[in-house]
């Protein structure tokens, strides 16, 4: 395993570090309490745990999911929106998404399970 601590280091020199087979970066600050909180609970959660399971870039693809399923049909119930079609869901075919603060890229990715034939944009500042 290769380390590499410093305190300042660039994006582009982490990625020089990852193309050349470092495997863990340790930066040689201590992480504050609100950090190691954070760690913690991301380490309990069980969406985390079932995203890691499956292979996702992060949990948000299951938020996505809860609101494409349940809360965005029962919303259109309750304000008696009539909506054209059997697809009754926030995403459908055909449609043209736009992911804006898409890193990791949760959220487009499930979106691409859903909007069939569509068009999907990502865009983030890294």
């Amino acid at each position: 395993m290769f380390v590499y601590q410093s305190r300042a280091t660039s994006l582009s020199a982490l990625h020089q570090l990852r193309s050349v087979g470092a495997t863990s970066i340790r930066l040689k600050h201590k992480q504050s309490k609100s950090s190691q909180n954070w760690i913690q609970r991301q380490k309990k959660d069980p969406y985390v745990q079932k995203a890691q399971a499956q292979g996702l870039p992060s949990r948000a693809s299951f938020k996505l999911q809860e609101i494409n399923e349940t809360h965005y049909p029962a919303l259109i119930k309750k304000k008696g929106i009539t909506v054209n079609g059997k697809n009754k869901r926030l995403l459908q075919p055909r449609m043209n998404v736009v992911d804006l603060g898409a890193s990791p890229g949760g959220w487009s990715l499930y979106a691409s399970t859903q909007v069939k034939e569509g068009t999907i944009v990502a865009v983030d500042l890294l």
